[in-house]
């Protein structure tokens, strides 16, 4: 249920962040993809108890934590960078 919530999430910031910045398009992917970063570390630490667990089969805690941060940062520029081309393209964020 959480992948899907962040998925939500993640276009409901990449939206408003195109909404608010329309003339700066990497200025805008940016913010969006670090704010989406920022709420799936919130998300997974208030979540998923188990998820960051430190037990011996467990990999360690940095090396999970970069995996994430990584992952999620290229998943929150990804949609922000398609959903900015698409704003742009059907004409919902005028360019003054």
């Amino acid at each position: 249920m959480l992948p899907y919530i962040l998925v939500t999430l993640s276009f409901i910031i990449a939206y408003v962040f195109h909404y608010k910045y329309p003339k700066n398009f990497w200025y805008a992917n940016s913010l969006s993809a670090v704010v989406f970063v920022v709420v799936t570390l919130v998300s997974a630490f208030a979540f998923m108890d188990g998820l960051f667990a430190n037990n011996a089969e467990s990999a360690d805690m940095p090396s999970m934590m970069v995996m994430v941060v990584g992952l999620s940062l290229f998943y929150g520029f990804l949609v922000s960078c398609l959903l900015g081309f698409f704003l742009k393209t059907i004409g919902l964020i005028n360019n003054k």
